[in-house]
């Protein structure tokens, strides 16, 4: 009973054109970005690292990884990200560079440096989330050093 008045509630909204769902989810990735991440340790767990200029690259990082049996970490950017690595070593096993973020040619080269036997993926976010997907399963298919998605 519950359920049928669910499925017909929802199925009376049409959640695209919901701004309050649109505020909500803005209010929880702002909250989300506000979390005090200092006291992070990495566990063998933890082996993709993910660093992007915009929260939809980030959100299809972690879409496609997670599935496909990766552990995925959000960076807050460059700095966060080489402090990860310094502070964790060498767990990383992949980290996903978004192209756009500022500085993403110089991060990609300290990586190389600290990470040798890193996969490193540089993404195109501003090409979109199945641009970013489809790079991703790319490079997971193939034993490319670093591969850059148009």
């Amino acid at each position: 009973m519950i359920l049928g008045v669910w499925v017909g509630f929802a199925g009376a909204i049409r959640f695209a054109d919901s701004p309050g769902l649109y505020a909500a989810v803005g209010r929880v990735n702002h909250a989300l970005s506000q979390l005090n991440f200092e006291k992070f340790t990495a566990t063998p767990e933890c082996d993709a690292l993910i660093v992007a200029a915009d929260r939809n690259t980030e959100l299809t990082s972690v879409a496609t990884l997670s599935p496909r049996g990766y552990h995925p970490v959000v960076a807050a950017g460059a700095k966060d990200a080489l402090e990860r690595v310094r502070t964790t070593g060498h767990l990383w096993k992949l980290v996903v560079i978004d192209a756009s973020l500022p500085g993403a040619a110089t991060l990609t080269r300290a990586l190389r440096e600290q990470l040798p036997a890193a996969n490193i993926v540089a993404v195109q976010g501003r090409s979109g989330a199945q641009a970013v997907s489809r790079m991703l399963m790319e490079r997971l298919s193939t034993p490319a050093r670093e591969t850059v998605a148009n």
